[in-house]
């Protein structure tokens, strides 16, 4: 990509390689696998994403990310690895963190 956002969304495939077998039929004989395996720790795709998004984000953009209930300290982590230091999750009706927004 060679454009600049100041929105970036994305739900990324984030459940572990190792967990799919055991996630509800609807899903796993429905959604196709690419959208839903992340690899062996879930973080895959957000990996790649994550070494490209200060090269697409404008500053002061935002991007949102659908993350797994067990992922916010990762995805923490990774974008603080990325120099991304202004970070908040939030949280779905069920009170799972759900959502990482992350500002430039």
């Amino acid at each position: 990509v060679s454009e600049t956002f100041d929105l970036v969304v994305s739900n990324p495939p984030y459940i572990e390689s190792g967990v799919i077998p055991g996630l509800q039929n609807e899903v796993k004989n429905y959604d196709p696998i690419l959208a839903l395996d992340g690899g062996a720790d879930g973080m895959e795709a957000y990996k790649i994403i994550f070494s490209q998004l200060r090269a697409i984000l404008k500053p002061g953009g935002t991007a949102l990310f659908e993350i797994g209930y067990d992922q916010s300290r990762k995805i923490e982590r990774l974008a603080g690895e990325h120099g991304f230091n202004a970070i908040s999750i939030h949280s779905d009706y069920a009170g799972n963190p759900r959502v990482a927004k992350i500002s430039a």
